[in-house]
This record gives C-alpha cells, sequence and structure tokens, in this order.
C-alpha cells in the first residue's frame, strides 16, 4: 500500500470518527467503535491524536449518576473552530455570518454596497467586517475557511462564475478573490445546493431536491447522500428550462421564455411600479408581498400563473430525480399560500406517482440562516484537523 493511501485512510476514519460526535458528546470510546465500525484500538489512537490537536477532550461529561466506574466520555470542542460566511444573493447587499462547527450562528450581519463597487472591494469589505466581529470574539486563530453563496454557477474548471442573476459576478473568479483576501481555504457553490446541504444537514435523507427561487430560480440535488454538481458545476440547473412567459427576452443567455425570467422575486415585484426600485431587494419584495395579499383578487391571474409556473417546474425536478424529500425554499415561499392552489394542481397532475409513493414536500419558512448552514456545514466536509 502506497503512502498516500494509508494517510487517506487515516484522515477518513479522523474524520469519521469527528462526525460520528459532531452532535454527541454522550459517547464513551465503545460508542464510537461500535458507530463507525473501526476498532477500540484504532478509536484511541485516533482519539488521543485529536486530544492532541485539542479537536477533543476526554472526561467524565455525563449528567447522569451512576454506581460504579464510570466511562470517560469524548467531547470534541466544536466551539474551538469556525466558519465565516459570505452570501453574494443581493446585488446591493452582502451577508456576512461566523458559525461554529455544530452550524450555530455566532455572528451575522448584512452590508450595503453601492452600484459601482467591484468584487475585489466588496471582498475587502466584507473581510473588514468579519475581522472585526471575529476580533470580538477572539477567534481569529480558529477559522477553518470561508464558504460564498452566489445566485449562479461556479464553474469548477476554470473557477468562474457563470450563469449568474447579477452582472457584476459574471465570470469573475469568485473563490480566488475570496482566498487571496481572507488568508485561508475558500469554497463557492449556488444558493439552491447550499439550502439542500442545510436541508440535509439539519434532517438527513439520502435524496433531496431543493428549487429555490428568489433572486434566481436555482435547484440543488442531493442523491445517494451526495451533493449533485456534474462535470462543471451545472448539474441540475433549470434556470433556462423554455417553459416561462415566451415573450420575456432572458437578460443572462438572451433567450426566449426561460423560467428564470419570469419567475425570480425581481420580476414579480416590476409588477408594482409604485414601489421604489431604488430600495434593497428585501425591502422591496416586502412591500410586493404586502401589496399581493392585500390585492389578492386584482392579482389572481398573476398568481395562478406563477403558481402553475412553480408547479411545473417541482414536478419535472419530482419526475427526473425521484426524491425521498422535495423542497421550495426563498422569498417564493412568503407568497406561496396565494400560489398553492395553481401549484398544488399542477404538481398533483403531473407526479402523481411520485406523491402516491410517500414524497415528502416542503414549503419551509424563508429563512438566510440555512444558506450560512450550508455554507458551514459544506465546509466542516472539507475540513481535517
Amino acid at each position: 500500500m502506497l503512502f498516500e493511501d494509508v494517510v487517506s485512510i487515516k484522515q477518513h476514519n479522523l474524520k469519521k470518527l469527528i462526525t460520528a460526535i459532531r452532535f454527541n458528546d454522550q459517547l464513551t470510546k465503545k460508542d464510537l467503535s461500535n458507530l463507525t465500525s473501526l476498532s477500540i484500538a484504532t478509536i484511541t489512537n485516533l482519539c488521543n491524536e485529536l486530544i492532541g490537536k485539542g479537536v477533543l477532550s476526554e472526561g467524565d461529561y455525563s449528567a447522569e449518576v451512576r454506581i460504579g466506574r464510570t466511562p470517560n466520555l469524548m467531547k470534541f470542542h466544536y466551539d474551538r473552530f469556525y466558519v465565516l460566511a459570505l452570501d453574494f444573493q443581493f446585488n446591493n447587499a452582502v451577508g456576512l455570518a461566523v458559525l461554529n462547527l455544530r452550524n450555530e450562528i455566532c455572528y451575522s450581519n448584512s452590508v450595503r454596497i453601492s452600484s459601482n463597487a467591484t468584487v475585489e472591494e466588496i471582498v475587502a469589505l466584507a473581510h473588514e467586517k468579519l475581522r472585526e466581529a471575529i476580533a470580538e470574539k477572539g477567534i481569529e486563530k480558529q477559522i477553518i475557511g470561508v464558504g460564498a453563496s452566489v445566485p449562479a454557477v461556479y464553474d469548477s474548471n476554470d473557477g468562474l462564475i457563470k450563469c449568474s442573476s447579477i452582472a457584476r459576478y459574471q465570470n469573475v473568479p469568485l473563490k480566488r478573490i475570496i482566498a487571496e483576501t481572507f488568508g485561508c481555504p475558500a469554497y463557492v457553490d449556488n444558493c439552491a445546493n447550499l439550502r439542500a446541504i442545510s436541508a440535509y444537514a439539519q434532517s438527513p435523507s439520502s435524496n433531496i431536491v431543493c428549487l429555490d427561487v428568489s433572486q434566481g430560480v436555482g435547484c440543488g440535488v442531493i442523491l445517494d447522500g451526495e451533493i449533485l454538481h456534474g462535470k462543471n458545476g451545472y448539474a441540475a440547473e433549470i434556470a433556462h428550462i423554455p417553459i416561462g412567459d415566451p415573450s420575456l427576452r432572458c437578460p443572462t443567455c438572451g433567450a426566449y421564455g426561460c423560467v428564470e425570467t419570469d419567475l425570480n422575486v425581481e420580476h414579480i415585484v416590476r409588477h408594482f411600479p409604485q414601489i421604489d426600485p431604488s430600495l434593497p431587494l428585501p425591502e422591496k419584495w416586502r412591500e410586493c408581498v404586502r401589496l399581493l395579499s392585500e390585492n389578492t383578487e386584482q392579482a389572481a391571474p398573476l398568481l395562478n400563473h406563477w403558481g402553475r409556473l412553480l408547479g411545473q417546474v417541482a414536478s419535472i425536478l419530482i419526475n427526473l430525480f425521484d426524491p425521498s424529500d422535495f423542497y421550495v425554499t426563498g422569498y417564493i415561499t412568503d407568497i406561496f399560500p396565494l400560489l398553492a392552489d395553481a401549484f398544488w394542481q399542477e404538481v398533483r397532475s403531473r407526479s402523481a406517482d411520485s406523491l402516491k409513493l410517500n414524497l415528502n414536500l416542503h414549503i419551509p419558512e424563508c429563512l438566510w440562516s440555512d444558506v450560512y448552514i450550508g455554507i458551514s456545514d459544506a465546509m466542516y466536509h472539507r475540513w481535517l484537523p
């Protein structure tokens, strides 16, 4: 066996052990051996190494009162290691967060960015704000990496952002810029993939599809426990499926009828000219939701169209990937009750067999923390102590 193979096996076992204990401190070495199928001797050696690195400690952490000798429990110091998260989903703001290795958010904020700011300037601003936050918490030397969410495709071949719904990020080497600015490992993925990873982290299911509709329309797919990226990162890229309004020209690809052009929330907002276009998207969207909720009869044709379109996309994905759990996420969930009748009519008529086979369909509240959790979990799985 090559030396590299031995190292790889050891690293695999280290991560296997940490993952087993990540969310459970009430485990002995015997418990870990049973969970990982590794021998007690191997577990002991790995634990000793991780104790030496400050990743684990051993002691009587149990709250239970026991008679006789109590076996020591292993404790994972998840709060000694942190992930920084950047959310580039909006044109005029960037979201920031700090999470520990249990995906708990220790800090979150957002900062406004000018319309003419370069990507380098935006990343530098994010670095400055996060550096201030982590300095306050005293965790600067414990950062394992920085992850970023984009409303686009990250092309793993050339490291560039492609098919971006925000023009400033198109063809930009965002991962390299982040890594050089922060001086640590970087990870970039699209919003839909990260929401799928977040859903899997919070409620593991072997097959998940996440339809994410906000500033863009994206899809994240987890099959047999693995996120689907494809050869170049374009897997499940559904934004340009031609089932939208054929009169609408897509600003990204130039074609007509792309579902993203018809269904993204910026387009929905533009149906209300009374909304100030200079406002940040979250504020415009809140006002749009209010107007739609107060004028459901007048907006019924639009709501029916958007609900049917959302249902058609969901049906395509359900039939393609046969998931056990299907999520609709993003800003669109704020108006889902208004779209529900048309949505369900399409889904039930086009994917009836899947629904009969106990598909779990989730329409969770739109929480941007899900994107941060997805980033944190993705960075954790790339980390080796």
